[in-house]
């Protein structure tokens, strides 16, 4: 375990103490070895941390360049290593360093609408490369209420219910299409997300 490893699961055990007042309910686990990209859904900037805290893998996330000059949380970010960073007209870097994290049997997580979102909005198909370029499963992630926990523009969180739902995974299948692997992930999505019309 390198230096970063432990600042990561000291950190993570450390937010899990911080969110006990709030009730968040994790329903369902990620594979415990094994690369795969993990999409979801994108309504809060705190997602990444209560996906990344919340659940038994470490995962390292796409996330725009901006965060990371931002108090606290650029600091976490680059002293963690815990994202890869994406400027508007140079992913393809990103991408690369996330397809050698996939080889390296390490899980990636994106938020493929590729923005905060109130509701759910076509993907792009970065994901679509990372899994099928490395030859690795997809697993959907519905965040519900992460809305109303920190809404954007907003510095505090608010005492509310959180879930998290972890799919099941897409096999990697090389003869589906990438329209077909786009629609099939939405629909996933979309079932992660039905009978939820009280979460935000």
């Amino acid at each position: 375990m390198d230096k970063y490893d432990r600042w990561y699961w000291l950190f993570q055990r450390l937010i899990r103490i911080i969110l006990l007042p709030w009730r968040i309910k994790v329903e369902g686990d990620l594979p415990k070895e094994g690369a795969f990209v993990v999409i979801a859904n994108h309504r809060s900037h705190a997602d990444p941390v209560l996906i990344g805290v919340n659940l038994n893998r470490r995962m390292w996330f796409l996330a725009k360049k901006e965060i990371f000059s931002w108090p606290i949380i650029g600091w976490l970010v680059k002293n963690l290593d815990w994202a890869l960073p994406v400027r508007k007209g140079a992913t393809l870097s990103s991408l690369k360093k996330s397809l050698e994290l996939l080889k390296q049997g390490k899980p990636v997580a994106l938020f493929p609408e590729g923005g905060l979102r109130e509701h759910l909005e076509d993907f792009q198909g970065g994901f679509i490369f990372l899994a099928k370029a490395g030859k690795v499963p997809i697993i959907p992630i519905a965040v519900l209420g992460a809305g109303a926990f920190l809404p954007k523009g907003k510095i505090f969180p608010r005492l509310t219910r959180i879930i998290i739902r972890v799919g099941e995974p897409i096999p990697y299948d090389e003869r589906q299409s990438k329209e077909e692997l786009k629609k099939l992930a939405m629909q996933k999505m979309a079932e992660l997300l039905r009978d939820t019309s009280s979460q935000n």
